[in-house]
């Protein structure tokens, strides 16, 4: 088949009918106006000649945009007088003329666009009325035409034709717009006259599909000023909407609100509305619904659906929006979280509906079993646990308090008013607080530690109320409150174990929080009890939460360890603060039994040495005083803690320091302190109001902070006589036959001094002297004092009787000049004379035994690992140096039986610490034990400085020590000194940067060991000091922590036997070549401690000239 051919003649066939061209516009300029005249002409309407009509439109809008914008020039009265003529010419005969109403022609000329379907000319006939009712509205004068113009609109001929321009489609922005222009010029014109009248007309004026559809046009893209000069559809339909909710009465707002539909469109474009239009709904929807007074919270509870406040809150904390719009949405936000009247808030505490009151059904029968809390049946019932402002939790639970800080503060706020959503946000949300030091968990820490920082609703959660309730809250739910669910137990004592002490701070200030208010809570519950009519059940809720705090926090020696793994230093006095202070809370807040013995004497010696020797600022001060004051409290509380005996690095007992810092500091919190104390030993009395009496005013009155030492020694020893033996000192009161009361009204101190000034006059004259001074100095203190009392006075009398009791108050004893002695050296008129000693007192020298060694038993007291941290293993290892063999003895079975008892525990060291002791047992057996010698300081001092780094895995010298400890079973003691200089100062080091700290390491345990000549020959054989030397001489060594050890070692050596320094390690000459004064000191303190004459026969067989300084 072939292909059909073209037909070239199809003449018969009709043409298409022409394709419909755009609307011809008309692009003559406006006309000027001159005349009403002119003004009708331009406006007649003619079918055949609409662009005439377009053209006359545009002249008018003209004109009247020249009155609304140019209102000050000269013509402006001109033009309101022709617009006068012009509207009374356009007036019709009756205000309700159908046929002929006001504006004839344009209202014809829109009813023929509607019927032609001419868009723009119906566009431009209601552009120009809802222009010249804008003009209107600005004019006084003008009332009564406007007022007219919009009954007329309102007719509803008139309000089909603007229901048709609404109902066009979304793409025909030019006809929405000026009807919803028009219509809000009707809304508010004449301050909302018409109002009613509008919504009364709502067919026609407010459709929901329309005004939806409306309410969803908005322009994606356009620069803020396209915006402002020609809006958005969205724009004008909120403007309508909102102006309904100004000017309707409460049912119009009801009726509107209950369109769930439109109030979700209204905040369904935040995003891409401009911002002026969002302060317009906020502030609207703020004054006009929320803080309406007689709208109900249904119809407010409209405009506040989790929905709505995503997305204001979207707007709140978005980077990009201006900071006027995100504060406005945020106080918005906050207002409605906090503010019942808002609509979407219901206060309620910690107590869900129906659990307030005792059911009448649950009342006890007589003769039945009264089983308390368990005989209420929601109690711990989480099927029942019923919420009260459901929509606030749900939203809360979308919110990121981790990483948003106005998100944060908006759970905040709902937990603060609305006590109840803290246990329904942390049960619906599982929070993952494993102790990692990252933003997230940083983030949610501070979070947790602000929602336990929130105060305890009033009434014990009866906040909706002015009393306390019948029944306790639900322990589960106050539990949640005080304490948030992601902080276990578990998870409290990994942070408390963490390396990072900013994790473990986070712990204890949160521990610090939850136990004071668990107090706060003890005594609401008492409280609450004795006004309810069931107080059991108020006592044994009290009871259930004490208990269930006990099982949810960790244990007090959990706090203890972290207490004692906090270094002692000015950086981490925040910390000590915080912890002591917890500590102290634990044995208050819960006085539950604790495992173990709470036993803080170290760290309260320590603490006292570090505040007698510093001199910081207030700041500091005032840390380390209230540190001091939660350790004497927990001290008070503390039954192995001992006053006044001396201990630890201390030269004096507590209480003698803790008098001593009050008196430096002139703190009257530890003034106070220390009266309790010693009232509660019954040194000083009390006065009857229960305050301290003057007696400890007196006492303090006749201390100075620089008191002479012996003084201080005097006042120890009579307040622990007044504390051993009370009865003895009560019965020399009675035996003065001045009355019964007598021993109530006198302290025992004066009794005590009383006793002792016999032995006072037997002292060297000094000392003697000085106790004189301060006794009568006392004594005349309290006579001025409440105290004073006939047995006050005879106390007195008797001590001044006593022979040679003839110091005079106020004295002063000149102490005796030290004369420095000179001697001559054989070959020249040269002396030797004495150093400054001050240049020396950087050096301390070694400690002197004691007779008494209560530290051979200490360590038995208390729980093992305590032991080792509390450095009561250290003492009982420094027992094996002692010269008495009877205590190597006991220190030898001792240290066995903590051999075993570090086996059978549960410590993570046991092993190394299990090595170390078994060495040094070992090496005492082998070398000095079958001898019965004192094992040598040297060798006793490393051992516990072994045990130190054995006991924290992190040491620098924890690698070192163990290879050391893995070679041997026991030490070679005549080369311990050689191998760990050579080991640290000659080999590379464990870590990068260790090789100072490994050397400082050896240098520390040297000055420690070095005490006797057993110490001193040990390294003299060794060649120690040769090596020191030379390590003295290294460029980079540090003055302080290398140089200075270096020369404490031959300071301490010149103590022992300078002349075997000078003559076996050459330390003269060494020094000689050193420069600065503290070497130059050091030579000649090396020089005055020699024996002249050998020191002479050794210098002159081997140099034949004198001795020089």
């Amino acid at each position: 088949m072939s292909k059909r051919e073209h037909e070239e003649n199809q003449g018969d066939r009709p043409p298409k009918r022409a394709r419909p061209t755009a609307t011809v516009q008309d692009d003559r300029p406006a006309e000027e106006i001159y005349s009403a005249r002119q003004l009708q002409q331009l406006l007649v309407f003619q079918q055949d000649d609409l662009l005439r009509l377009r053209h006359g439109i545009s002249s008018y809008k003209a004109f009247l945009e020249s009155i609304v914008y140019h209102s000050n020039d000269g013509a402006q009265q001109e033009r309101l007088t022709l617009l006068r003529e012009y509207l009374e010419s356009e007036k019709p005969r009756e205000a309700n003329d159908v046929e002929r109403p006001f504006f004839t022609q344009l209202w014809q000329a829109w009813s023929f666009a509607n019927s032609n379907n001419s868009d723009h000319l119906a566009s431009a006939v209601c552009s120009l009325f809802a222009l010249l009712l804008k003009t209107l509205s600005t004019l006084v004068d003008f009332r009564e035409h406007g007022r007219l113009l919009c009954r007329t609109v309102l007719q509803f001929q008139h309000l089909r034709l603007i229901k048709r321009c609404l109902d066009a489609p979304k793409h025909k922005e030019f006809l929405l717009s000026p009807s919803l222009r028009l219509l809000i010029e009707v809304l508010n014109f004449d301050g909302g006259t018409f109002a009613h009248e509008v919504y009364k007309r709502r067919e026609q004026t407010f459709d929901l599909i329309a005004l939806r559809k409306c309410l969803t046009i908005v322009k994606a893209d356009g620069t803020e000023d396209d915006l402002k000069r020609r809006p958005a559809v969205r724009t004008y339909a909120v403007r309508y909407t909102l102006a309904h909710l100004k000017l309707q009465d409460d049912g119009g707002k009801i009726d509107i609100l209950k369109q769930r539909s439109l109030c979700s469109t209204l905040f369904s474009y935040f995003r891409s509305d401009p911002p002026e239009l969002i302060l317009e709904i906020l502030r609207t929807a703020e004054t006009q619904v929320l803080k309406h007074s007689d709208l109900p919270r249904v119809a407010k509870a409209a405009l506040l659906t989790q929905q709505h406040l995503d997305r204001v809150l979207d707007i709140a904390t978005r980077a990009e929006v201006s900071d006027e719009v995100s504060t406005v949405a945020f106080q918005w936000l906050k207002s409605a979280c906090s503010t019942p009247s808002y609509g979407i808030l219901r206060p309620t505490g910690w107590y869900p509906p129906g659990t307030m009151q005792l059911d009448a059904r649950s009342s006890i029968d007589n003769g039945a079993i009264d089983l308390g809390l368990e005989s209420l049946d929601f109690w711990e019932n989480e099927d029942k646990y019923q919420l009260k402002n459901v929509v606030l939790a749900s939203w809360i639970n979308s919110l990121r308090p981790n990483s948003d800080l106005k998100e944060r503060d908006l759970i905040l706020i709902c937990f603060r008013h609305a006590p109840e959503l803290v246990h329904a946000y942390f049960r619906d949300n599982a929070l993952q607080m494993d102790p990692k030091l990252t933003n997230t968990w940083i983030g949610y820490a501070s979070f947790l530690f602000e929602v336990a920082d929130l105060p305890v609703p009033i009434h014990a959660g009866n906040i909706d109320s002015s009393s306390y309730a019948a029944l306790p809250p639900q322990t589960s739910i106050v539990l949640n409150n005080i304490l948030p669910k992601p902080l276990t137990q578990k998870v409290l004592i990994r942070c408390l174990n963490q390396s990072e002490k900013l994790i473990s701070f986070f712990v204890v200030r949160i521990l610090n929080i939850v136990l004071g208010k668990i107090s706060r809570l003890q005594g609401e519950y008492q409280q609450a009890g004795s006004q309810s009519p069931r107080p059991d059940l108020w006592k044994e809720a009290a009871k259930e939460l004490e208990a269930t705090c006990v099982a949810a926090l960790p244990s007090l020696k959990d706090v203890l360890l972290l207490f004692r793994r906090l270094p002692d230093d000015d950086q981490h006095v925040l910390q000590r603060e915080a912890t002591s202070r917890l500590i102290n809370v634990y044995m208050t807040a819960l006085p539950t039994p604790h495992e173990g013995t709470v036993d803080i004497s170290g760290a309260l010696m320590t603490t006292l040495a570090r505040n007698n020797n510093k001199n910081d600022g207030e700041d500091e001060l005032a840390w380390d005083e209230l540190e001091l004051e939660h350790l004497i409290a927990i001290a008070q509380n503390s039954t192995d803690m001992r006053w006044f005996n001396k201990a630890g690095t201390l030269s004096t007992s507590p209480m003698v320091a803790i008098l001593q810092l009050a008196l430096k500091q002139d703190s009257q919190r530890l003034k106070d302190l220390a009266g309790r104390v010693l009232h509660a030993h019954g040194i000083i009395i009390k006065g009857q109001t229960g305050a301290l009496c003057s007696s400890m005013d007196a006492l303090l009155s006749s201390l100075e902070s620089n008191q002479n030492e012996h003084v201080w020694d005097f006042l120890e020893q009579s307040c622990l006589r007044a504390v051993k033996t009370p009865v003895k000192y009560l019965d020399d009161i009675d035996g003065l036959g001045i009355g019964s009361t007598a021993s109530d009204q006198t302290s025992l101190l004066p009794v005590v001094l009383w006793e002792q000034a016999s032995f006072i006059v037997a002292k060297p004259a000094e000392e003697r002297a000085a106790l004189m001074r301060w006794v009568n100095s006392a004594f005349n203190c309290w006579l001025l004092s409440a105290e004073s009392n006939d047995t006050l006075t005879r106390i007195m009398a008797q001590v001044k009787a006593i022979d040679g009791w003839n110091a005079k108050p106020g004295s002063k004893v000149k102490p005796k000049p030290i004369q420095i002695a000179s001697q001559d050296t054989n070959n020249a008129e040269n002396t030797i004379t004495k150093p400054h000693e001050h240049r020396l007192s950087l050096f301390s020298a070694p400690a002197v035994e004691t007779p008494d060694h209560p530290e051979l038993f200490r360590w038995q007291k208390k729980d093992i690992d305590t032991a080792f941290e509390d450095h009561d293993v250290d003492s009982l290892i420094l027992c094996l140096c002692s010269e008495y063999n009877e205590v190597r003895r006991q220190a030898r079975t001792q240290l066995t039986n903590l051999m075993v008892k570090l086996q059978a525990s549960e410590m993570d060291d046991k092993e190394q610490l299990y090595l170390v002791i078994g060495e040094l047992l070992e090496t005492y057996s082998q070398t000095y034990g079958k001898d019965e010698t004192p094992l040598p300081y040297l060798v006793g001092t490393f051992a516990v400085h072994a045990v130190n780094v054995q006991v924290d895995p992190t040491h620098h010298m924890y690698p070192k020590l163990n290879r050391y400890l893995m070679k041997a079973p026991e030490w070679r003691v005549s080369r311990i000194s050689s191998y760990w200089l050579a080991a640290c100062s000659m080999s590379m080091p464990s870590e990068d940067d260790g090789y100072w700290k490994e050397t400082q390491w050896v240098l520390d345990w040297l000055v420690d060991g070095l005490r006797t000549k057993a110490d001193l020959e040990i390294l003299r054989s060794a060649g120690s000091f040769e090596r020191l030397m030379t390590l003295y001489a290294s460029p980079s060594a540090s003055e302080k922590l290398v140089r200075h050890r270096v020369l404490e070692i031959v300071y301490r050596a010149a103590l022992i036997d300078p002349l075997t320094l000078v003559t076996r390690a050459g330390v003269l000459s060494w020094l000689q070549m050193l420069k600065g004064d503290l070497a130059a000191s050091l030579r000649h303190f090396v020089l005055d401690k020699s024996d002249f004459e050998r020191l002479e026969t050794w210098t002159g067989m081997k140099s034949g000239t004198a001795v020089t300084a």
